[in-house]
This record gives C-alpha cells, sequence and structure tokens, in this order.
C-alpha cells in the first residue's frame, strides 16, 4: 500500500487571504478520499519537526539565515533580493517554520522508501524556488531535498513533472548532473510564468541530453497532450532506468484552473499519473501546484487511488455546497471531468506544435537514447 506524508501544521498557516496558493489543500485531498473510504489512519505517516540541515542539501547558508530572519513576519530590504516579500512570495510570521516543515516531508518521504514503493506527498512540489532565492510560490525546494538524499545514496532519479508551470528550480539545481534525468511538460515559457522550460533546454557538460521540456502550446487539450506524454515519456523513462522516480502532479493543466490556459481534463491527468505509477520501480509523487480547489480534492483523491491500484466509483458524493451550489469547495457529480474537447484554428495550432515538439525530439534527442 501507498503512503501519504503529512502534517496538520500546514493548515496553520496562509500566504494571505487573497493569494492563490492554500496550504489546506491537504486536508481538501484526505476529506475527500476519506469519503470515499480509500484512506484509512494507518496510511498517514504524520511529521511535525523539520531539520534546518536538511534545506543546506539544496539551498545556501545565506539564503537560509535570510529565512530564518523573515520568520517574525516583518519585511526587510535586503529580502527581495532573495524573492522574498514580493506579491508570489510574501512574508509572514512563521514562515521559515512551514519551510522546516516542507523540508521534512522530503526528509520522510525518502526515509519511507524503506517499507513503501509508492509515496504521496499532497502538500509540496515546490519546484520554482532556486538555491538561492525563492520564487513562484516557493520558500524551497523540497523536491530539490529529497534529489539530493537520493544522490548521496547513489540513486539514478528520474524527475517528471507535470505541473502547468515549468519546473524551473529543478532544472536549474541539477542542469549539468547526468544521474537525474529532468522531464517537464508544461505550458509554454511563451505564455506563462516562469518564462522558460522551451524543448532546447538540454542540460549542460556531462548533464547535456538530462534535462527535457516538453512545452504545450496555449489551447493544448486531453489529446495533445497524451500524444505527447506517451511519445516522450514513456521510451525515455525505460530506457534511463532509474531506481527511484520523483514526480510533481501538480492539477494546474485542468482548464478550470484560473491561473493556467491549457484545456486538459483529469481524464489525461489520471491516465499520465497511472503510466508514471506503472514506469516506475518506486514513485514519491508530490502533490504540486493548482489553484481551483475542486481540482486539488477530485485530482489528488484519482491519484491516491492509482497508486494503491483502486478503482474508484466515478461518482463523487459530497456535502451539500458543491460546484453546482456556487462554490468551489467540493463538487457534487462525478470524480472525473466531462471530457473537453478543443476543436478549430486553436486545436489545429496547438497539435501542430505539439507535431513540431515530437520531431524535434525524434531528431535531436531519441539519438542519443537510442530511441528511434
Amino acid at each position: 500500500m501507498a503512503k501519504i506524508i503529512y502534517s496538520e501544521k500546514f493548515e496553520r498557516y496562509t500566504y494571505g487571504v487573497n493569494h492563490p496558493f492554500r496550504l489546506d489543500r491537504g486536508r481538501l485531498f484526505l476529506n475527500s478520499a476519506a469519503r470515499l473510504s480509500i484512506l484509512n489512519s494507518s496510511d498517514v505517516i504524520v511529521v511535525d519537526e523539520g531539520n534546518e540541515g536538511d534545506l543546506k542539501l539544496f539551498h545556501t547558508d545565506k539564503y537560509i539565515e535570510i529565512l530564518k530572519k523573515a520568520n517574525d513576519g516583518e519585511i526587510e530590504a535586503e529580502f527581495l533580493q532573495y524573492g522574498l516579500g514580493l506579491p508570489d512570495n510574501p512574508v509572514f510570521k512563521g514562515v521559515f517554520d512551514l519551510v522546516l516543515l516542507h523540508a521534512a516531508m522530503a526528509r520522510k518521504a525518502f526515509m519511507e522508501l524503506q517499507n513503501s514503493d509508492r509515496i504521496f506527498v499532497p502538500v509540496g512540489g515546490l519546484h520554482h524556488a532556486m538555491r538561492n532565492r525563492a520564487s513562484g510560490f516557493c520558500y524551497i525546494n523540497d523536491l530539490g531535498i529529497l534529489i539530493e538524499l537520493l544522490l548521496r545514496e547513489n540513486k539514478r532519479v528520474f524527475y517528471i513533472d507535470i505541473d502547468a508551470h515549468h519546473g524551473d528550480g529543478i532544472q536549474s539545481g541539477f542542469y549539468d548532473n547526468p544521474m537525474v534525468l529532468k522531464m517537464s511538460f508544461h505550458e509554454s515559457g511563451k505564455t506563462l510564468f516562469p518564462f522558460s522550460g522551451f524543448e532546447d533546454e538540454i542540460g549542460i557538460e556531462s548533464g547535456r541530453f538530462f534535462n527535457l521540456n516538453v512545452p504545450l502550446n496555449c489551447y493544448s487539450d486531453d489529446e495533445v497532450f497524451l500524444f505527447l506524454f506517451k511519445k516522450i515519456f514513456v521510451p525515455i523513462i525505460e530506457r534511463f532506468d532509474p531506481d527511484v522516480t520523483v514526480a510533481q502532479i501538480g492539477v494546474d493543466m485542468m482548464s478550470t484552473d484560473p491561473l493556467t490556459h491549457l484545456r486538459l481534463t483529469n481524464n489525461s491527468y489520471i491516465e499520465a499519473v497511472k503510466i508514471i505509477k506503472d514506469k516506475s520501480k518506486r514513485l514519491i509523487a508530490f502533490g504540486g501546484g493548482g489553484y481551483n480547489p475542486d481540482n486539488i480534492a477530485r485530482g489528488y483523491t484519482l491519484a491516491w487511488a492509482v497508486l494503491n491500484d483502486i478503482e474508484v466509483d466515478d461518482y463523487y458524493t459530497a456535502t451539500l455546497g458543491g460546484t453546482f451550489m456556487g462554490s468551489q469547495e467540493l463538487s457534487i457529480g462525478s470524480l472525473k471531468d466531462m471530457n473537453l474537447f478543443v476543436s478549430g484554428p486553436e486545436k489545429e495550432v496547438a497539435m501542430e506544435e505539439a507535431v513540431r515538439i515530437y520531431n524535434y525530439y525524434r531528431e535531436n534527442i531519441f539519438p542519443f537514447f537510442k530511441l528511434e
């Protein structure tokens, strides 16, 4: 059985009333999975204390010092050069305590690999944080900490990211490292933060060809995404044959996400998660982004079911107050989205771009991996 790494302490913190990143996202998922009776208390491993030393695995001493100074919630001018105090990454009381909690999730996930081959960390996947600064709602890079722990044990790591935003912090942190094959599927940097992650960003030095990006055009739908995912992810992970897969499975590719411009449903999302699970010897998945609470609850619940090889009843019963009542807290109806098909010029452009990206891989990337 898969295990969940979590702490209720996340629910004590907030980035601010109007900030899109909700730290109660884990609770939305846990409540949803419990209602469907696919979650037991024994599935959840509770972690409450973090270790500052784990931050040093990925982050600079100076940046950690700045984070500690920010813990009282008072902004100083010096913080801005480290990405703190900007709208994306506000300074608030307890911010350092929060990042220690994120680091603790990564450490515990690493340790739990001794007991479980599938692990889910619902609050995390902070893929934008750089070694020396915060970025894009991410104060530290818990994924980077986990990968560093795995590398210390000489593990070959495949990092797969299906969040709508490019995983630039992981790319930057391991750009020259051939022990970590990094692959990110995301909305193109032409239209979405962090405005990077183009197909020709393939790594440097010994890490060349071990950093792979698959940008999706605006209005890409399930068909476009799965066309690229199956043709690129599957053969490359099979060839790389990693010891451990680290996945960032954010739910902000969905058509109903307020911050992105893709047109996916959770049908293709969960098909991708299943493929990741099936192709991984050992898997640690992080919840990542997603800014529609309903998508978080249903998407993470579907992912949890897949990690446990559980077939769930597609009818999703919830308390009154779902989307049909004007709230996005919970939905009443199907666990899976209705199919959504984009058509017309937007779909044609998106598919043409997908074919171009695939041809780029066939001509420039596949030969390195001895793939046809």
